[in-house]
């Protein structure tokens, strides 16, 4: 870099020893250079002349070679910094750690802006997009499922409305709490009730045709379709699956029990 001169001190080098650079540069390339036909004698490289010599320069100081604690400079010149600067700068490198750290309300609460009502509305309204999302998924899923008949069996796995049923519940799945993240009395209050199956990918549950496999076993017989009921007085739990078939007398519920 040129010689620059700030606060009396120097920096950079000086127009003899730039000239002198620029020599010895010229020197190192014209020895390297070479014919590709024709073998180039060695030069002798000369020495620059020993009259140009760069004054010694300054070393820099302490603030200018670290950014460490900024309490340890104790240089009275011009760029020492007062302490509420001090003070503003450790704020500042706190409230960006805080912030590369995701912690969002620590760094509300250190700026002062904690209950602020911009945020409040922020929240709510990133809340009402997510569940109004889930909604548009869950009623995606309602109307796609209720278009398959005997809770997807006779469906192909390859219809584009199929595609895209699955990919909805697996978006749903991904959106939402985790049950088994639940208290199990939260979980128990969420299942309770009956229940009817609209539609299920399972592979055993197309093979046996359900979930007794009757079909495979009497003739004649059709499932039709399967509702759940969970049970639980706070003592005994029990499901029931209750699968309605189609037989050749009528059709019937075969009820499986599980406590």
């Amino acid at each position: 870099y040129p010689q620059i001169l700030t606060n009396d001190n120097k920096y950079g080098i000086d127009t003899n020893s730039f000239i002198l650079f620029n020599n010895m540069l010229d020197i190192i390339l014209d020895n390297n250079s070479s014919n590709n036909s024709t073998t180039v004698a060695p030069t002798v490289s000369t020495s620059p002349p020993a009259g140009l010599k760069e004054e010694a320069r300054p070393m820099p100081k302490i603030n200018e070679l670290t950014i460490g604690s900024l309490e340890e400079n104790n240089d009275n010149n011009n760029n020492e910094l007062t302490t509420e600067e001090l003070e503003l700068m450790q704020v500042i490198d706190k409230a960006d750690n805080l912030l590369n750290s995701g912690s969002f309300v620590d760094f509300d609460r250190l700026i002062g802006d904690e209950n602020d009502p911009r945020l409040d509305l922020n929240k709510q309204t990133i809340d009402n997009n997510k569940n109004n999302k889930i909604n548009d998924i869950i009623n995606n899923i309602l109307i796609l499922s209720k278009q398959q008949s005997r809770c997807g069996i006779d469906s192909d796995l390859e219809d584009y409305n199929i595609i895209t049923l699955r990919d909805n519940c697996q978006l749903l799945y991904e959106s939402t709490t985790k049950l088994y993240t639940l208290p199990i009395n939260v979980i128990k209050q969420k299942i309770l009730g009956q229940w009817k199956l609209l539609y299920s990918n399972s592979e055993m549950f197309r093979f046996y045709h359900g979930i007794t496999g009757f079909t495979n076993v009497f003739p004649n017989t059709k499932f039709l379709g399967l509702t759940i009921e969970y049970i639980s007085d706070g003592y005994i739990n029990e499901i029931k699956y209750n699968e309605l078939l189609s037989t050749p007398i009528g059709e019937s519920t075969a009820i499986v029990s599980a406590n």
